[in-house]
């Protein structure tokens, strides 16, 4: 297994507390279905393919933004602040119950094709946030531990699991002593600590790295909060954490926010500072996307904005260094795509454009975007 280090800006420092943006004036809720005439929408209901994040009254449709650069019609829904919500009571508990239970439950598709396998050995968890400048998987162990644990034990239970192993950076230091305090009740929960290279919390790196060769199911922290949430709610969640990180403040902030959000409306709300002299990239410096943001909405695969002063850097031309061949993690030829104008097989990690002396934007390449 071939990863990396990446660089860390020794001057940028977490904020120890999430601050919460829940009262947003007004969510975008992505059409997924046909548009009816609905004129109020309780929190959690489903309408127009969406699961509404808050209570409100539908004022209009509009173009939002994703965080793949996609713009998608919304609803724009306005806040009443009732919090009205539908759905059934919460479980009390959620250990012991069986597959079909868990399955039942579950609101998100990838969450049913995960959890659809008869039996597994061994549960994966990742802790570990890939983007040096994201804290969710981070902040979501800090936060809800206990439901992890909680989620976990279920599962173990649920699909005859005989271990669960938790991955974390080893660098995460205030999350291990969180762990410190519950795992001596979970005997059948492991906890590793996995070196500080990007990409190990993949799942294919990491499966590798943990010598996981049996039956396993592997999960993030953030899906298995996600998964816990509707198992124990019997609804979608409403809410999630994102990053807002960058060398325009040196500050690394978990925000919990609605899902719906316009993240315009959050950056004005908290940060006082002209962006016009920064780029701002949207999911991370390594595998996100530089863009602009003033229609982007909050949506579940939303992680975050990193904020990075503008550098102007010269391109020059290839000096057949081979960097980029040796650095990348599936054994790709990022120089061919440069040279050749092909497409070739492409994770988007970003370690090609990363390493390269030249500063080449390789990435794009790769995945036959030149025109990015």
């Amino acid at each position: 297994m071939k990863l990396v280090s990446i660089d860390k800006n020794d001057s940028m420092h977490f904020c120890k507390e999430i601050k919460s943006y829940l009262s947003p004036e007004v969510v975008c809720l992505p059409i997924l279905d046909k548009l009816d005439k609905k004129k109020h929408i309780k929190k959690a209901e489903q309408a127009f393919g969406s699961y509404a994040s808050v209570s409100g009254s539908v004022i209009g449709v509009l173009k939002s933004q994703d965080c793949s650069g996609k713009k998608i019609p919304c609803v724009m829904l306005k806040n009443d602040f009732q919090e009205k919500t539908v759905g059934s009571a919460s479980r009390k508990k959620i250990v012991g119950l069986s597959k079909e239970e868990i399955s039942s439950s579950l609101f998100t598709t990838f969450l049913k094709e995960k959890l659809s396998l008869s039996s597994f050995k061994t549960l994966v968890v990742s802790g570990i946030d890939l983007d040096p400048l994201m804290a969710n998987e981070t902040f979501i162990q800090k936060e809800y531990l206990q439901c992890l644990l909680e989620t976990i034990d279920m599962l173990l239970k649920a699909y005859s699991g005989e271990r669960a192993i938790i991955a974390i950076s080893n660098r995460s230091s205030e999350v291990i002593s969180v762990y410190h305090n519950f795992l001596g009740t979970y005997k059948n929960i492991v906890l590793k600590m996995i070196p500080d290279l990007y990409l190990i919390g993949e799942e294919s790196f990491l499966t590798k790295y943990l010598h996981v060769r049996e039956s396993y199911l592997y999960l993030k922290t953030s899906e298995l909060y996600t998964l816990y949430y509707q198992v124990k709610k019997r609804r979608m969640p409403s809410e999630k954490l994102i990053t807002i990180s960058g060398d325009f403040n040196f500050k690394i902030q978990v925000f919990l926010v609605k899902l719906g959000t316009k993240v315009m409306d959050l950056v004005k709300t908290f940060y006082q500072t002209s962006l016009d002299d920064y780029d701002i990239y949207v999911n991370g410096i390594m595998q996100g996307k530089k863009m602009p943001i003033e229609d982007l909405i909050v949506t579940e695969d939303f992680l975050g904005l990193v904020i990075m002063k503008k550098q102007e850097k010269k391109i020059y031309e290839c000096i057949k260094c081979g960097k980029c061949n040796a650095v990348c993690p599936i054994h790709s030829k990022p120089i061919l795509a440069y040279k050749q104008r092909k497409k070739v097989p492409c994770i988007e990690c970003g370690l090609c454009s990363y390493v390269c002396p030249a500063f080449i934007p390789l990435r794009k390449y790769l995945s036959g975007d030149e025109d990015e």
